[in-house]
């Protein structure tokens, strides 16, 4: 899996293996500057230039 933000205010989670998305959300209202997977791979954030960190 990878995690990807974007400058739009919208995030998505890849399925590396054949390059397609599993799930795709718009979380924020800014950009998103930073995601990170818990250490069991359950959870992401994300962080965005609208102040909020969202799981």
């Amino acid at each position: 899996m990878l995690a990807t933000g974007s400058s739009d205010p919208s995030s998505a989670i890849w399925d590396t293996s054949n390059q397609t998305i599993i799930h795709k959300w718009d979380a924020h209202t800014e950009v998103v500057w930073a995601l990170d997977f818990s250490p069991n791979d359950k959870r992401l954030a994300s962080a965005s230039a609208d102040g909020n960190v969202m799981m």
